[in-house]
């Protein structure tokens, strides 16, 4: 009876796990800054700037003195995002803060 029980259970939630959803979390799909979206949301790899705090923190070591970024965002299925991101260097070490509403 328990690997019966144990068999539906599992079977039940991976029948589940196939349906695809459209919109729950679809915020998480949108890149950030101009270049990096150009690129093909390349950014893991080519962070130097504050959008570094977003894709690849440890980018934020070879970022310029300080920088801000402000941005807003329409998606589809009416998915908007506002962003404010802030780097800057005290002692040569980097510091950043960022901000992001969906």
């Amino acid at each position: 009876m328990y690997k019966i029980v144990i068999t539906v259970l599992l079977s039940f939630t991976t029948i589940m796990a196939q349906s695809a959803g459209s919109s729950g979390l679809s915020f998480l799909k949108m890149g950030f800054g101009a270049r990096n979206i150009a690129m093909g949301d390349a950014g893991a790899a080519l962070s130097n700037d504050v959008t570094a705090l977003f894709y690849n923190p440890a980018g934020l070591a070879d970022s310029y003195d300080g920088e801000v970024l402000l941005m807003h965002n329409e998606w589809i299925q009416d998915v908007r995002s506002e962003l404010l991101g802030a780097s800057f260097k005290l002692f040569n070490i980097p510091f950043a803060v960022g901000f992001n509403v969906t």
